[in-house]
């Protein structure tokens, strides 16, 4: 399972594959500009959601393991460059 799109009620629909910089040369005008930042802060923070509320943990080879959403909210954080912020069990 891989996250291809997001949704806010603020910014609507993202295509998670395109970059920021694609979507912010569209933005011309300041307040268009404004606006996007203010998305970007909404979708990093629901990205964190979807972290830190999640049970994926790395399994045997560093191959994560748990439900496919959970494995897929974790693999998106790559694509924005965020760090996974979970404490590291100590049963793993």
């Amino acid at each position: 399972m891989t996250i291809t799109k997001m949704y806010t009620l603020d910014t609507g629909e993202l295509d998670v594959d395109k970059s920021i910089d694609q979507i912010s040369s569209l933005a011309t005008d300041s307040a268009a500009k404004r606006l996007l930042r203010i998305g970007t802060k909404i979708r990093i923070s629901l990205l964190i959601i979807g972290n830190i509320c999640n049970n994926a943990h790395p399994g045997e080879f560093n191959k994560l393991v748990g439900q496919a959403t959970d494995i897929a909210c974790i693999e998106i954080l790559q694509k924005f460059d965020i760090e996974d912020v979970r404490p590291v069990s100590p049963l793993s």
